[in-house]
């Protein structure tokens, strides 16, 4: 029995090391940020989703036989709402895929968890005049993945633990949405043309909050973006005549960079974004070899100096655009043990199946070796 114990006590261990291969960390900041994570919008909490089989779908027709409603025009579109995503069969892993479809669709409403690698809550390729509005994604790989699609409205969504991916697109608007602790840039778009991306809070990302890569005419505009491993928004050198304004950028360093060509960070007449490292002289020079400037710069130090009849108030405050102070901007939090993001060098979740095949072979070296007795035969040369 004893022997048996300590056979079954190694291979306990060989389960453990390659489940610990699965643990790709990020930095401190981003593993635990003083034991707290937002609490999703109450908006999303409701008991009446449907749960639904993945979907497949490859033509406009498809839309009626999954049993959306509506005829696919403007005026009355495709709508699929209050459904659950929790499960996956196909062969993509994602939870709906839309491919090849010009039709008129709205998602609205719905709920997409799985943790399945590589997978997306929402898939879309090759697809024309599609919304995704007030939808809740947890854990997915990919909350959505956008390819070769364009006239795209991504609104009012819940992303956490996940990230918005955009790739060959064009025309794609990412509104108002709150994305947290993606395991990889928080979005991001890579060769692609006249993205928005305006009203979104984006924090806590293993990698960069928002990241353009090949990617020209974006526009990005009114968003706080904070908390990330990397940079608030990183540009690359490929990327040019994108318009940044309006933003909070919130990082414990230098919180941006532009590596890229004629991109502009202010809107020209008055305002410019906040940055943390701002230290309230001049302008602020963004820095990457870009050598590009806010000419409206704010940030964490703002005097505001007030004169009466019979005196002289002079107050420093953390302010946006002089106006908005940073702190009241509210976030609901709850205490939570740990959270362990993907390496952000992976800008994704790929390097984990490293660890699973790792893990797995051990286990099964493991297992034929005991079949054939040589695990135990090692053990009793070994005394153990």
């Amino acid at each position: 029995m004893n022997r048996y114990f300590k056979t079954f006590s190694i291979l306990v261990i060989l389960l453990v090391l390659g489940v610990a291969s699965l643990t790709v960390t990020g930095n401190d900041k981003t593993g635990v940020l003083d034991d707290e994570q937002e609490v999703p919008d109450a908006r999303f909490v409701r008991s009446d989703y449907t749960l639904r089989d993945p979907m497949y779908i490859d033509s406009n027709d498809d839309f009626a036989a999954y049993g959306w409603t509506g005829d696919g025009s403007v005026a009355n579109p495709y709508l699929l709402e209050g459904a659950e995503f929790s499960t996956y069969n196909t062969s993509s892993g994602h939870c709906i895929d839309i491919i090849g479809t010009t039709a008129s669709f709205v998602i609205r409403d719905c709920y997409f968890h799985t943790n399945y690698l590589g997978s997306a809550g929402v898939y879309l390729d090759t697809v024309r005049n599609g919304t995704i509005v007030d939808s809740r994604f947890n854990a997915t790989a990919l909350a959505v993945s956008l390819f070769s699609s364009s006239s795209i409205l991504l609104q009012g969504l819940q992303c956490d633990s996940t990230v918005i991916f955009i790739d060959t697109s064009d025309r794609i608007t990412v509104d108002s949405c709150d994305v947290q602790w993606g395991p990889g840039d928080g979005v991001s778009a890579y060769q692609s043309y006249q993205v928005t991306i305006r009203d979104c809070t984006i924090r806590h990302s293993a990698a960069n909050g928002i990241y353009l890569y090949f990617s020209d005419k974006t526009t990005i505009v009114n968003n706080v973006v904070r908390d990330n491993s990397d940079l608030s928004l990183f540009i690359d050198e490929s990327s040019s005549l994108n318009t940044i304004y309006a933003n909070i950028f919130d990082e414990d360093s230098s919180p941006v960079k532009d590596d890229g060509v004629t991109n502009s960070w202010d809107d020209g007449v008055s305002r410019g974004n906040w940055y943390s490292d701002y230290d309230g002289s001049g302008t602020y020079t963004i820095p990457g070899s870009a050598n590009s400037a806010d000419h409206y710069p704010d940030g964490p130090l703002t005097s505001i100096t007030t004169t009466t009849s019979d005196s002289t108030t002079t107050t420093t405050n953390s302010t946006y655009n002089g106006t908005v102070p940073i702190t009241d901007r509210p976030v609901v939090v709850v205490n939570v043990s740990t959270y362990t993001p993907l390496d952000p060098l992976t800008r994704g979740v790929y390097a984990i199946w490293v660890g699973a095949l790792l893990g797995g072979a051990a286990i099964l070296l493991a297992v034929v070796s005991v079949k054939k007795g040589g695990l135990l035969k090692f053990l009793r040369k070994k005394n153990y």
